[in-house]
C-alpha cells in the first residue's frame, strides 16, 4: 500500500500560485499623458496642501478673566443657618417661640426657587423669609427683623 499524498499546506499553494503569475508592470504613459496627468493633478496637490497647512494650524490659546466673586449673601439675622442640625435649630426655635407655616407651590414654581436658591447661595427659608418681610413692610407692617 503506497503511503497517502500530503496535502499542500495553503502557504506553499499561495506561493506555487504565485510563482505562476506573470509580475504586473503597470504600462509607462506616453510624456503627453503625463504631463496632461500632472497639469490635472496639480490643483488637487494644492488643495490638499492647504487643507494640510490649515488642520496644522493652531489658535493661540484664549485667556478668560475669571468671573468676579459672588458676595456672600446676607441673611436675615433672625434665621441665619448653620447653627447646628436642623433637629437642633428647630428645637431651638421652637423654645424661643418660633412657628412653622407650610404652604403649596407648584411643581414649576418649586424648581424656580430651588434654581434660585442655588444661583443666589441663599436657603429657600430665607428666600421665603425675605420676601415675606418685603409684603409685611410693602403693606404698612412691620419687617420681620422688627418683629423679632
Amino acid at each position: 500500500m503506497a503511503p497517502p499524498k500530503k496535502k499542500p499546506s495553503l502557504v506553499e499553494m499561495a506561493e506555487q500560485h504565485a510563482s505562476s503569475l506573470a509580475p504586473i508592470v503597470p504600462p509607462t504613459p506616453e510624456p503627453e499623458q503625463a504631463a496632461r496627468a500632472d497639469k490635472v493633478a496639480e490643483p488637487i496637490r494644492n488643495a490638499v496642501a492647504e487643507a494640510n497647512a490649515a488642520t496644522v494650524k493652531v489658535a493661540p490659546p484664549v485667556v478668560v478673566a475669571a468671573a468676579p466673586p459672588v458676595a456672600s449673601p446676607v441673611r436675615h439675622p433672625i434665621i441665619a443657618r448653620g447653627q447646628g442640625d436642623d433637629a437642633t435649630v428647630r428645637e431651638q426655635r421652637k423654645a424661643s417661640g418660633w412657628k412653622q407655616t407650610s404652604f403649596w407651590l407648584s411643581g414649576k414654581a418649586h424648581h424656580q426657587l430651588k434654581l434660585m436658591a442655588l444661583e443666589t447661595g441663599r436657603s429657600t427659608q430665607d428666600i421665603m423669609s425675605d420676601a415675606l418681610s418685603d409684603f409685611f413692610v410693602k403693606s404698612g407692617r412691620p419687617g420681620l427683623a422688627d418683629l423679632s
